[in-house]
């Protein structure tokens, strides 16, 4: 969802300039990105304390 609205925020911003929204949405979701990957470490660590308990 958050993709979403940052998608629909650089189109609204850079209506007549499809590069620049295009641009505007990449730099937008890098941090998105990188939390997104941490959170999943964070999951695979995890992960591995709950198979032991079996």
């Amino acid at each position: 969802m958050v993709s979403g609205y940052y998608a629909a925020s650089a189109i609204i911003e850079h209506f007549d300039n499809p590069q620049m929204a295009y641009d505007a949405y990449r730099q937008s979701t890098e941090y998105l990105k990188s939390y997104m990957q941490h959170q999943q470490g964070l999951v695979e660590g995890i992960a591995g304390t709950f198979r032991e308990m079996e």
